[in-house]
């Protein structure tokens, strides 16, 4: 007998049914807190396939019924992509450290107050050193304790001030009436991920995503949007799931 074959096949049959068990038990327990065991197995399941989860990254035990987020179909603010503009500090001599985050991320806060755009619900989700020695700072806008990961606005600055702002924001106007159940950010990630190779995962957090735009959505004037899964790797990818069934947003 090839040992070495059997043992291959043994170790796929102990992954596959852990991941059905923890999926299976997961089905059962929709409205009770997950378990620390639940999720030490999905570190194990994960772990022996390859998919490293960073000491400092936390698997959220969340796991309530979540509404979809309703929103004005078009755009509030006039700063998208497509009316980016370029703006230079008046005063060249005021340098900006751009290793200060704290310093930048205030300097970028304030310029943008001075356009009368209220961003004291947006959080600073992403810091980027590029290439050009200039940073961007991304601005998510935070909902009733969510992130809505399609209102940001993005700040590119280099030492002599703001370059560049991008923005694209839909108006919230609140949560659909009946919340339904989502998969809990284990089961996702079992899902999506106990097949992959050799992928780092930097963090878990939960907010809400477009889906896409159909005809009828761009007719209305609501936007609705999904809870939605954000798992971001070491390389610095963002993969957005569905909170409800677990799939990938394309």
């Amino acid at each position: 007998m090839d040992w070495s074959k059997a043992k291959n096949i043994l170790i796929l049959i102990f992954i596959v049914l852990n991941v059905f068990l923890l999926a299976y038990s997961g089905i059962y327990t929709k409205n009770s807190n997950i378990s620390k065991e639940a999720l030490i197995s999905t570190l194990n399941v994960l772990k022996k396939n390859g998919i490293v989860i960073d000491p400092m990254c936390n698997i959220p035990a969340y796991n309530k019924k979540i509404p979809m987020l309703m929103l004005e179909s078009e755009n509030n603010l006039t700063l998208t992509e497509n009316s980016s503009f370029s703006y230079n500090d008046s005063n060249p001599a005021k340098y900006i450290d751009i290793n200060n985050i704290k310093s930048i991320e205030k300097h970028s806060r304030d310029y943008l107050a001075t356009l009368d755009k209220k961003i004291s619900n947006f959080i600073l989700d992403k810091y980027v050193k590029n290439p050009d020695e200039t940073v961007t700072l991304v601005f998510t806008e935070k909902y009733k304790g969510f992130l809505v990961f399609d209102n940001k606005i993005s700040v590119n600055v280099s030492k002599n001030g703001i370059e560049n702002i991008a923005s694209n924001i839909k108006k919230i106007k609140g949560f659909t009436k009946t919340p339904s159940v989502i998969m809990p950010a284990h089961q996702v990630l079992l899902k999506n991920f106990y097949n992959k190779k050799n992928m780092t995962i930097k963090s878990i957090d939960i907010g809400f995503k477009g889906f896409g735009s159909g005809e009828d959505e761009q007719e209305s004037r609501e936007a609705f949007q999904g809870p939605a899964w954000r798992i971001t790797t070491d390389d610095e990818r963002e993969i957005f799931l569905k909170a409800y069934d677990g799939e990938e947003i394309e």
